[in-house]
């Protein structure tokens, strides 16, 4: 598991198979999961981070520059799964917390 701060910029690695990637197409996203309480599911959130730069290595390896949210206010610290999509397909999440 990684820690990420608010108003930062971090570089994510990420193998993306297939041919041309369009780097309009590609978007990191943060997804807290939800809880349980008395049959309703509560805390469900999606951030869609912004999306600063995408970087080809070769061998389908890109670097996605993002930068993470502001402030509490619009994501509250805690553990938010990390996937970077390519033309709406999610890579395998990662767990990360937010602080």
């Amino acid at each position: 598991m990684s820690e990420i701060r608010y108003r930062k910029k971090y570089t994510i690695q990420v193998v993306i198979s297939g041919g041309e990637v369009d780097e309009n197409s590609v978007s990191v996203k943060l997804f807290a999961p939800a809880f349980n309480t008395h049959s309703f599911s509560m805390n469900q959130r999606l951030l869609v981070l912004g999306n600063d730069k995408v970087t080809a290595l070769g061998n389908s390896t890109y670097n996605v520059d993002a930068t993470t949210p502001r402030s509490g206010n619009l994501a509250p610290s805690g553990f938010y799964l990390l996937f970077v999509a390519h033309q709406g397909i999610p890579s395998q999440g990662i767990w990360v917390r937010l602080w």
